[in-house]
């Protein structure tokens, strides 16, 4: 599920889960719950795939205050449908 929790300080986490698949090309842009007010500090990911072939790999690109761009990179092995998208956490104020 998508969420996002205001901490003491102002520090704002947000979480999400991407389920489409991510292909090749330019990338695509995943919006947060929530605009961070003045800065996105930190986006972490990890790939979630239907099954355990060799996707390559993904990284965060472009993030800004409402969302970020995810890309990939090195060869994708897996079968199209495969790659089934990815989790994120985003560290923000």
């Amino acid at each position: 599920a998508n969420g996002y929790q205001k901490l003491p300080g102002g520090l704002i986490m947000q979480w999400g889960v991407r389920t489409t698949a991510v292909g090749s090309g330019g990338g695509i842009t995943q919006t947060f719950p929530i605009s961070f007010p003045n800065a996105c500090l930190s986006v972490a990911i990890s790939t979630r795939l239907l099954s355990p072939s060799n996707p390559g790999g993904l990284y965060v690109s472009d993030p800004t205050t409402t969302g970020f761009v995810i890309k990939q990179y090195g060869t994708w092995t897996s079968t199209p449908g495969e790659n089934e998208g990815f989790y994120y956490i985003a560290l923000g104020y």
